[in-house]
């Protein structure tokens, strides 16, 4: 058997982890069809094909796939053995991460800034999504990271608790001010407003739904926004209300820009967890989730 290089098996598992040829590609930073090259030199090594098409997709042969159980753990030593013998600030390579949106736009700038000093030569992929689609993403090995809502129970992953994030109703002063004293009640603001919400499948979609059919407000007066940042924007110039992370409302409470006025509205905290896929437990990966628990500024 003729001998094959490290890059080429890198090649191979990174395929069989993202799907494809295409997005094997970009991650690695190199062309389609050098990409292409490294597979027929790995087959060429070891005689047989690692791949079949079927219909416009290549597919993993089964010796293909015995080939990258065999080498993802080989590859994932070698990483512990270069890390040990360099320490975390030689580490190299791409992590990716999923991250919601609360924390993006909150603590996550400070986890990046204590990550780079620690490992200066690893580089970051970070996608903002609702948790759903980020657990996933996790499970399927689209993503190594992913800071998400809890709970996350899934196959092979792994998770830690960092905190909850304080959810509140708030509304422009402004628009408080138009109703009536006697209606500025929980029940009058629901009525009286549009009620701007994350999409479907968020956790906070869920929560206002609960609220609104605990006091038998009509969900039609619900809608949907793909960002906090918008919804935000929104109920800062006075196009409706909204369940908030307090987060990322806090200065334009401070500011009386934003007020405030649930008596009898639940403001369940949502809980977050940073998760990682148990079979990717590399020394970069595990530093990261230890700098994400020291950064995180939701509550304890």
């Amino acid at each position: 058997m003729k001998r094959f290089n490290l890059q080429a098996l890198e090649t191979l598992c990174t395929i069989a982890r993202l799907g494809t040829f295409s997005a094997a590609a970009q991650h690695l930073n190199a062309t389609q069809p050098a990409i292409s090259a490294r597979i027929k030199e790995l087959e060429n090594a070891v005689k047989m094909p690692l791949f079949s098409k079927q219909g416009r997709r290549m597919v993993l042969t089964i010796q293909g796939r015995k080939l990258v159980q065999m080498a993802e753990p080989l590859l994932h030593d070698l990483d512990d053995v270069m890390v040990a013998l360099g320490g975390l600030d030689a580490a190299t390579g791409v992590v990716r991460m999923g991250v919601g949106e609360i924390a993006a736009l909150s603590w996550l700038p400070d986890m990046l800034q204590q990550a780079k000093a620690i490992m200066p030569n690893v580089s970051y992929e970070i996608e903002v999504d609702i948790t759903v689609h980020m657990r996933h993403r996790l499970e399927s090995g689209d993503i190594d990271i992913a800071i998400v809502a809890a709970p996350l129970v899934l196959n092979e992953i792994k998770s830690i608790p960092l905190g909850t994030a304080d959810m509140v109703w708030v509304i422009a002063p402004e628009l408080l001010a138009r109703l009536p004293a006697a209606n500025r009640t929980d029940v009058g603001i629901l009525n009286a407003y549009p009620i701007w919400s994350l999409p479907k499948l968020s956790a906070t979609f869920s929560m206002i739904v609960d609220a609104l059919r605990q006091f038998d407000i009509p969900l039609h007066t619900l809608h949907t926004y793909d960002n906090f940042q918008g919804i935000i924007k929104l109920v800062l110039n006075h196009a409706g209300i909204s369940l908030l992370p307090r987060i990322l409302v806090q200065d334009h409470l401070d500011s009386g820009h934003l007020a405030m006025f649930s008596h009898a509205l639940p403001e369940p905290g949502l809980e977050f967890v940073i998760a990682w896929h148990a079979g990717r437990e590399q020394p970069v990966i595990r530093r990261l989730v230890d700098i994400g628990a020291e950064c995180s500024t939701f509550k304890q």
